[in-house]
């Protein structure tokens, strides 16, 4: 996906950080694998669903590659409860996570 976005410092930030808007945040994904150890969490992100943030936005399943959009979904509580191990959830960007930038440089553009 591509976001233009004019990113600025901010006092609160580490050296190594970007400041990501939260509606990016809630659009852009990040596959996660559920496992033993991750399966809780995830399930809880899916609860969330896609209107909230922290949540997540799509499951693709693992037996037959169906990808669901809980957009669509009414109950997500009984969608969380049939995570499977080896289901992909995609999840909303979180503190933490690797992003990719390009920094333009506005005097070539012209």
């Amino acid at each position: 996906m591509y976001y233009p976005q004019v990113i600025g410092g901010d006092v609160r930030l580490q050296i190594d950080e970007v400041g990501v808007p939260r509606s990016i945040c809630m659009r852009m994904t990040v596959p996660e694998i559920a496992t033993l150890f991750n399966q809780k969490r995830l399930q809880e992100k899916i609860i969330k669903g896609p209107d909230e943030l922290g949540g997540a936005l799509y499951i693709e399943k693992k037996y037959d590659g169906d990808r669901l959009d809980l957009m669509y979904v009414g109950n997500k509580r009984v969608i969380a409860s049939q995570l499977q191990l080896g289901d992909t959830v995609e999840r909303m960007l979180e503190d933490g996570d690797l992003v990719s930038c390009y920094f333009y440089n506005f005097n070539e553009l012209f």
